[in-house]
């Protein structure tokens, strides 16, 4: 059951999409995405949910640890979280925090 609004995103040809489904309980306080570029990254543009996200770049990707709350894009129940990284030369670790 999901909660309205929320859901998987339709299958389809995603390219170099990385995307990741998440279930998260009520009550949750800290969501975040802790990046570690590995360098060669022109951008990470990031998709929650079908229609929320942001964009990192070059130049945020320089940090060796970018931290984003990214609370106010989640809801209790599944959510999707999409990577779609810029350029072919680079890469990152990227971890998703619940507490």
């Amino acid at each position: 059951m999901f909660v309205d609004g929320a859901g998987p995103v339709a299958p389809g040809l995603l390219g170099d999409v990385v995307a990741m489904m998440l279930g998260l309980p009520e009550g949750i306080c800290l969501n975040e995405i802790v990046i570690r570029p590995t360098g060669g990254l022109k951008a990470l543009n990031v998709t929650i949910n079908g229609t929320d996200g942001f964009h990192l770049t070059a130049e945020q990707l320089a940090q060796p640890v970018v931290s984003i709350d990214i609370s106010p894009y989640l809801v209790a129940g599944v959510n999707t979280v999409q990577y779609n990284p810029v350029g072919r030369n680079g890469g990152a670790t990227v971890n998703v925090n619940v507490e």
